[in-house]
């Protein structure tokens, strides 16, 4: 547009540090006429729905309509010290795996790099606009995102034209400024997307979503291994990780009863991550209305946990936030 790089770091910053719809309008100044240069640009962001509220752990699961009227959903979880957003990349997923209500609905299409930021600034305002609720959750009065996991509906590495732009924005430190540390890019082992995503140098954390290891199993419940394996996807991690382009990654491994919990699968995954010695999460299966699947029990869950402990690999149980709304991990579903 011919504007000076002074005015471009003004809206810049109106845009997102402030939350302007009109950033051309303020609080930071931009020279006279922005206003008339702007005219006719669509500054409509994704409308946030009125949230479902859990009670359980205070977090909220947000309807966020498109403007198409496609519906997606993103996620708002309180923690001790931070907030974090569970932010959706499709409508809908291409990966179909079979315990994901997300897979199960099928792919409609891509967000657009507006429409993933867009959940960010919708997720801020809502939370500027809500004291009353930030004060239930005990964080500060003044606090807003802290950490964002792409965990959400979709994968997120099926959609890189729309990730690229959008991880530079919320990094970018006139931006949101996001710590690298604090945003969290999963996927169920998209092979190619995480060479692109890696080659962008920009310092996210990796969560591999593995939930299988044995490769008959992981093609069942998750096809993407077909076009994949996950062994593929984990040589070239390691591979990563010694030319130092990776410090370390997440491994996520859903635990379905009868599936995948038993002690030698527990076994099978020491062998497979010893190599690496990455975190482990253990999300006990979150149910969903036509699944097949059931959550471990409480003694199955803590052995599996125990016998990757006794091989000294860091695993945590993460009991999922908003269960009682259907918020929690793979119950995503419009």
């Amino acid at each position: 547009m011919g504007l000076s790089p002074v005015h471009g770091k003004a809206l810049f910053q109106n845009a997102y540090r402030h939350l302007n719809s009109m950033p051309w309008l303020g609080p930071i100044p931009t020279s006279r006429g922005m206003e008339e240069a702007f005219a006719g640009w669509e500054t409509t962001l994704p409308h946030f729905q009125v949230p479902l509220h859990s009670l359980d752990d205070h977090s909220l699961k947000f309807g966020v309509t498109l403007h198409d009227g496609l519906v997606v959903e993103s996620v708002l979880m309180p923690e001790k010290t931070r907030l974090t957003l569970c932010v959706s990349t499709q409508a809908g997923c291409r990966q179909a795996c079979a315990f994901c209500h997300t897979g199960r609905m099928g792919f409609t299409r891509n967000l657009s790099a507006a429409e993933i930021v867009g959940q960010v600034v919708e997720a801020n305002r809502w939370i500027r606009d809500n004291p009353d609720w930030v004060a239930q959750t005990g964080l500060p009065a003044e606090q807003s995102v802290s950490n964002l996991v792409f965990m959400g509906m979709g994968e997120p590495l099926d959609n890189l034209e729309a990730l690229q732009p959008a991880l530079e924005i919320l990094l970018d430190p006139m931006g949101w400024g996001f710590a690298p540390r604090k945003v969290t890019v999963s996927t169920a082992g998209h092979l190619d997307g995480l060479r692109a995503l890696l080659s962008w140098n920009l310092g996210v954390s990796v969560a591999l979503s593995l939930h299988a290891v044995d490769p008959a199993l992981r093609r069942k419940i998750m096809p993407i291994e077909l076009r994949y394996p996950v062994v593929e996807v984990l040589a070239f991690l390691r591979q990563q990780m010694t030319e130092k382009k990776l410090k370390t990654f997440l491994v996520q491994y859903t635990v379905m009863a009868g599936v995948n919990d038993t002690e030698e699968s527990a076994h099978q995954l020491v062998q497979l991550l010893a190599p690496f010695s990455p975190k482990v999460n253990l999300i006990p299966f979150n149910p969903f209305s036509g699944s097949a699947f059931r959550a471990p029990t409480h003694e199955r869950l803590f052995s599996f946990k125990g016998i990757l402990q006794k091989a000294s690999l860091a695993t945590s149980i993460r009991f999922s936030k908003g269960k009682d709304i259907h918020a929690a991990c793979g119950q995503l579903h419009r």
